[in-house]
């Protein structure tokens, strides 16, 4: 990546030494706190403990860590924020990336929306904002960073790192989610069987399901 010379973007936006500057506070707390796990780990074994055990920082752990840095970074006003543009989001999630990298050299470290937000100094309401009611540019670069970071919590859902519950919750939540979608039984029976099915056939399931559903009798 380029490195940035100018301080401030034209709309005053604090871009230079945002990612170096939380990258050191973090550093310290990381290499404390993986020091005290090794001498931990090393008198487990000078004291004859059968099965040593090597602790590990918790991915809760290390977002308290990211929350606690990122709360010395400059905060940043909402009419400077609403006016980033496509370029300047999508450098801002590229340093995002760079950091959580960075961070799962350490330990695992899930990015979210919040971790993102609190990180850049964008707002949850004008992330949202930006999302649904900026210009084309910007809504095009947020709905490939929201799609980025929903595929993150996804994919550590999969592979057993997060909870599927917790997960689900948080993109399905409004505002403070992502406001996913969850597929209903019918959604998923309609996309099973269409794969398979004529136009004909399809129109009517449709019909079927929605009589069933004018059928059914009021609660009393």
């Amino acid at each position: 990546m380029s490195k940035k010379v100018e301080l401030f973007w034209d709309n005053g936006y604090p871009i230079d030494h945002r990612l170096d500057t939380i990258k050191v506070e973090l550093k310290k707390i990381l290499d404390a706190k993986k020091q005290i796990i090794e001498e931990d780990y090393k008198a487990q074994i000078e004291n004859g403990v059968k099965k040593p055990v090597k602790k590990t920082l918790s991915p809760y752990m290390v977002k308290c860590f990211v929350y606690k840095c990122a709360s010395s970074l400059s905060k940043i006003d909402n009419s400077i924020t609403l006016q980033l543009s496509k370029e300047q989001l999508n450098e801002i999630f590229n340093d995002f990336i760079d950091l959580v990298a960075w961070i799962n050299e350490y330990a695992v470290f899930i990015p979210t929306k919040q971790t993102f937000c609190a990180y850049s100094g964008i707002s949850n309401t004008v992330y949202n904002d930006l999302l649904t009611n900026g210009n084309d540019e910007q809504k095009e670069i947020m709905e490939y960073i929201d799609n980025a970071i929903i595929d993150f919590s996804l994919s550590a859902s999969e592979n057993g790192i997060a909870k599927e519950r917790s997960t689900m919750m948080r993109l399905t939540a409004k505002n403070v989610g992502h406001s996913v979608v969850k597929a209903t039984p019918v959604d998923d029976l309609v996309g099973e069987m269409t794969s398979n099915m004529s136009i004909k056939d399809y129109n009517m399931l449709l019909a079927t399901i929605v009589n069933t559903s004018l059928e059914q009798p009021k609660d009393q």
